[in-house]
């Protein structure tokens, strides 16, 4: 008995490559669909509105090329202050407000408490106290006085230490504007005038300029 079995041939089928020309429009179609899923990149002039800087002067320029200039107001304790003259401080504020006519913008900030020259100075006599009971020849009564001394230093030290890391310092710092370096130079004689010795405006160092213009975009940053 013969048994004849049938076979069946696969069909091998052929994958085509696409062309160039129909990627780049795959690719085109992909790059259109997701384009409105995409961030664009903001002008830094409408992050920042500055243009630029006088490293000499700190003035700057905002995006309507006009000037603007910052003054530092004097600290002044207004608690410790007797009536007469709390009074007087606040009639300047008034009268500043009242005669100067020009805009200006006043600002508020928080500080850290700068007492990096403190701390140089109780560590350089805290080492010098120290040097000094080590040294030969000292006698007990000397070195008990040399520690007592040290003692103190090192308290002072920490306290200064202390003060930076815990206590903020409240700052007052007024911009005067203008459209020009004339007009700049005439709006801020006049707001020196003004604001006589009881503000004492001081004109901010360039660094300082930097360092606020920073903070006033990162308000969350630390200067």
């Amino acid at each position: 008995m013969n048994v004849r079995v049938a076979t069946v041939q696969s069909k091998k089928t052929i994958k085509t490559k696409p062309s160039q020309k129909q990627s780049k429009e795959k690719q085109g179609f992909i790059s259109t669909i997701f384009a409105s899923f995409q961030k664009a990149d903001a002008p830094v002039l409408n992050v920042a509105p500055y243009k630029r800087m006088d490293k000499k002067t700190g003035v700057l320029v905002d995006q309507r090329d006009n000037l603007q200039v910052y003054f530092r107001v004097k600290t002044t304790d207004l608690v410790s202050m007797n009536q007469e003259d709390l009074n007087r401080f606040v009639n300047q504020l008034t009268n500043l407000c009242r005669v100067y006519h020009e805009p200006f913008k006043v600002l508020s900030l928080t500080y850290s408490t700068e007492t990096t020259v403190q701390q140089v100075y109780w560590k350089r006599m805290a080492t010098r106290y120290q040097m000094q009971m080590n040294s030969e020849g000292v006698t007990k009564e000397r070195e008990k006085i040399l520690y007592q001394r040290y003692s103190l230093a090192v308290e002072n030290l920490h306290r200064v230490l202390w003060v930076e890391k815990n206590l903020k310092e409240l700052a007052f710092i007024i911009v005067v504007y203008a459209k020009n370096q004339n007009e700049l130079e005439r709006n801020v004689k006049d707001m020196k005038r003004y604001g006589g010795r009881q503000l004492d405006l001081q004109h901010m160092e360039p660094v300082d300029v930097e360092k606020l213009v920073f903070k006033l975009q990162n308000m969350n940053s630390e200067m």
